[in-house]
């Protein structure tokens, strides 16, 4: 076949993949904004959407750039092919030492490993930042590290251990070689996106940086404000690990175009370095050693959180050796950094006729400077740290213990705590007993998990029925006194658990697309139990269980009619759970089913609020790319009124609509009055809750132990509609200033708890 046809089909490929990836990213795009939507956040969105496409624009755009400029201008300097036959021509004179072979050779292919190494480091950074785990209590992901070249023989280590990886590593080494400019610059562009992506990725981030809340206390080393630990730190800390990432990869890919230019390894030497060539290698050891001195200098604020010694947080030696020894590395980089910018501007000095063995334009005294105070205060560190310090360890770490102490406490709301001493006198009298009398009858005998078993039991009814949890709650009920003519309220303590729905346990022959998406499509009701009751045969006792067997077709079996008064039911269908993790399409033709009744099934249809709408083909065509659905494109059972229902998993729900908290991993169920349905619309009495927190890791001196946060705040409760899908934020801690900064984010999102109505905010 022609070498046409071979180019056309290359050229075809290209435009199909191209289009299949802008139809996919796409589909993303529309459904989430249909999905904003529906639940009444899109202003959300469109900020989150415009933070990420801005910052990820802003450094994809400068790195390209930079990258790609620099490669150019080597293009432009290096040695032409012929150098090395003609030393003698017009251009101009070499003024570094010829790098022979064995040398050349070493130092092509440590520089094209180290290149191969960066970049896995990197994808794998990206990746981590985007694949995001919504099973985690909290989904941010975790701040990347900045690559130092220190750092590459222990990653180097890392990769050998893992076969695809290593030979990852060693196929860059053979590239570079073929045709280094070309794989430069796409690797320059690979980075580029790379680094877009891990700060877009981190967007919460750069909006808390933009948005952030002073605290009322600064920390006692540094005496700024914790704000800048929470809210600012970590913002610097991504621009740390992006400047240092490009400069290193711009240094050392330039470098390797000048090393293999004048046809270097086949002629078995390089000829040198020009002065234009060194003044541009200058110029990027500048921004290096720029990168270094940014890391120096956050390392000072990074301490206050150190795990070196007795104390979490800085201790004696953090204080008196490490902070005063990364300030001074930080500037000592600085002046080199400015040093060599200095070189790079104005060239090496006078000109000098070329002298291959005596003329050596670089001077190391710089750098030796830093290596004489980088390793003495290594050395210095842990001399203070096991000569000074540990022989009397309690003396010298007193002050710092009492920082951590006082810290650790404000960082978990511990020095709000009321202390009293309970002094029990173990003589409770039968008039004690009667004048407690709600106290003794709450007192309980089941614990949930027992009853959990025993629900699945009973009151699964069906297969595909389960009960995932069992919540401890308290609810008022409605009691006659024992005249039989007063009726009273008493709170009761119970255990509730919800009848969901887990298509997963449907048999295996009735797993087809229909009943998947349009058949099995909710969970229905729930038991609830009074914890200090047992009813025959040490089984639970149940003030709701069942579906309908003794009552109006639908209802669940109440114990009586004060239950029945107290307890808010309904039509108690729940389509949004904890095991709702199927995308179902509803308002169709065929119909859902609802409830066993006896022998037979009841149906129903859907007249919730939740839901996309399907109301066009186009829209038909993105959800069903979006879901790699194509059936959906095919049946016939959609009708102008079908809308599709996603991410029915609440935790996924929140999880996608607020990242930034850390989610209760426990919700629980509520069965109460809420906030009155719209006309046409049944009310629902079903509501999950669930508790969520701000979090932090930088809060100064407190003490991470076993977790991955040392500031914590309840500050938000979030009720969801377990019918119609609807999710609200709740601030419960105004004080707290990491949602104070949410709250200026997104103020559409978050509504005081005063507006929470009473039925829901009394559980």
């Amino acid at each position: 076949m022609s070498k046409n046809f071979w180019d056309n089909l290359f050229k075809i490929i290209v435009i199909v993949s191209a289009l299949v990836i802008v139809v996919e990213l796409l589909s993303h795009l529309i459904v989430a904004i249909l999905w904003f939507s529906e639940l009444g956040y899109l202003p959300n969105f469109i900020t989150r959407l415009q933070t990420q496409l801005g910052v990820w624009l802003l450094t994809f755009i400068i790195s390209v750039v930079f990258l790609l400029g620099n490669l150019h201008i080597a293009k432009r300097l290096r040695w032409p092919a012929h150098q090395n036959s003609n030393p003698q021509s017009e251009l101009p004179q070499h003024e570094s030492r010829v790098i022979h072979l064995p040398m050349l050779m070493t130092i092509v292919l440590v520089f094209s490993l180290l290149i191969g190494i960066m970049l896995l480091y990197y994808t794998e950074i990206a990746y981590s930042a985007w694949q995001i785990d919504y099973t985690l209590p909290k989904i941010t992901p975790p701040l990347p590290s900045a690559f130092v070249i220190t750092s590459a023989p222990e990653i180097w280590n890392e990769i050998r251990q893992q076969l695809p990886k290593f030979i990852v590593a060693l196929v860059f080494i053979v590239i570079l070689l073929t045709k280094p400019y070309f794989w430069l610059r796409s690797i320059s562009i690979v980075f580029s996106l790379i680094f877009g992506l891990v700060i877009a990725g981190n967007w919460t981030r750069i909006l808390e940086f933009l948005h952030s809340t002073a605290f009322e206390q600064s920390d006692p080393q540094f005496n700024l404000n914790i704000a800048f630990y929470i809210f600012s730190l970590p913002t610097w800390q991504l621009v740390e690990f992006w400047l240092n990432g490009l400069f290193i990869y711009g240094l050392v890919s330039t470098t390797l175009i000048y090393l293999l230019s004048a046809n270097s390894i086949s002629e078995g030497k390089f000829p040198g370095f020009s002065r234009p060539q060194l003044r541009h290698l200058y110029g990027l050891g500048s921004g290096v050693m720029f990168g270094l001195s940014i890391t120096h200098w956050l390392r000072r604020y990074e301490i206050i959180n150190s795990k070196f010694g007795l104390v979490y947080g800085a201790g004696f030696t953090d204080v008196n050796v490490q902070i005063p020894l990364t300030t001074i590395l930080a500037i000592l980089a600085l002046v080199i950094s400015i040093w060599l910018g200095w070189k790079g501007v104005i060239g090496s000095g006078k000109k000098h006729h070329f002298n291959n063995q005596k003329y050596i334009p670089f001077s190391p005294l710089p750098f030796y400077g830093y290596l004489s105070i980088l390793i003495p205060g290594i050395i210095l560190t842990f001399g203070v740290q096991y000569l000074i310090v540990q022989p009397n360890e309690l003396a010298r770490e007193r002050p710092y213990i009492e920082r951590s102490i006082a810290l650790t406490r404000q960082g978990f709301a511990l020095n709000n705590i009321e202390q009293k001493t309970f002094d029990p006198q173990g003589q409770i009298t039968a008039k004690d007993i009667a004048e407690n009398n709600l106290t003794i009858d709450n007192i309980r005998l089941w614990d949930s998990r027992p009853l959990l078993q025993t629900n699945r039991q009973l009151q699964q009814i069906r297969l595909y029925y389960k009960f995932h949890e069992a919540d401890i709650d308290r609810y008022t009920l409605k009691r006659k006194h024992s005249d039989n003519k007063e009726t009273i309220n008493e709170k009761q303590q119970v255990i509730i658990a919800a009848r969901e729905l887990d298509y997963d346990a449907v048999p295996e022959r009735a797993k087809t697309w229909v009943n998947e998406h349009l058949v099995y499509t909710h969970g229905y009701g729930f038991t609830l139990s009074p914890v200090n009751l047992v009813d025959e045969g040490g089984l639970p006792y149940y003030f709701v269980k069942d579906i309908g067997t003794s009552q109006e077709e639908g209802d669940l079996v109440t114990s009586s009619e004060e239950i029945a008064y107290s307890i808010p039911i309904n039509k108690p269908r729940i389509y949004y759970g904890e095991l709702t993790d199927t995308y179902i399409m509803t308002d169709t033709k065929v119909e859902e089913f609802d409830y066993p009744s006896g022998e037979d099934n009841v149906y129903n249809t859907y007249d919730g609020t939740g839901g996309i709408e399907i109301n066009s083909y186009w829209r038909r065509f993105i959800l069903a790319v979006y879901l790699k659905d194509w059936q959906m494109l095919f049946t016939q059972n959609f009708t102008p009124d079908t809308k599709v229902l996603l991410r029915r998993d609440i935790n996924l729900r929140l999880r996608t609509l607020a990242p930034f908290l850390r989610f209760d991993q426990d919700p629980y169920l509520v069965a109460a009055k809420g906030t009155k349905s719209a006309e046409g619309i049944p009310d629902n009495y079903l509501y999950w809750i669930v508790d969520a927190y701000t979090t932090s890791d930088h809060y100064p001196y407190s003490d991470l132990g076993d977790n991955n946060f040392n500031y914590i705040r309840n500050s938000v409760k979030i009720v969801i509609d377990a019918y119609n899908g609807n999710v609200d934020f709740y601030v419960v801690d105004s004080t707290d200033p990491i949602i104070q900064t949410w709250q200026s984010i997104f103020p559409d999102l978050f509504k005081p708890v005063e507006s929470m109505p009473a039925t829901l905010r009394s559980h």
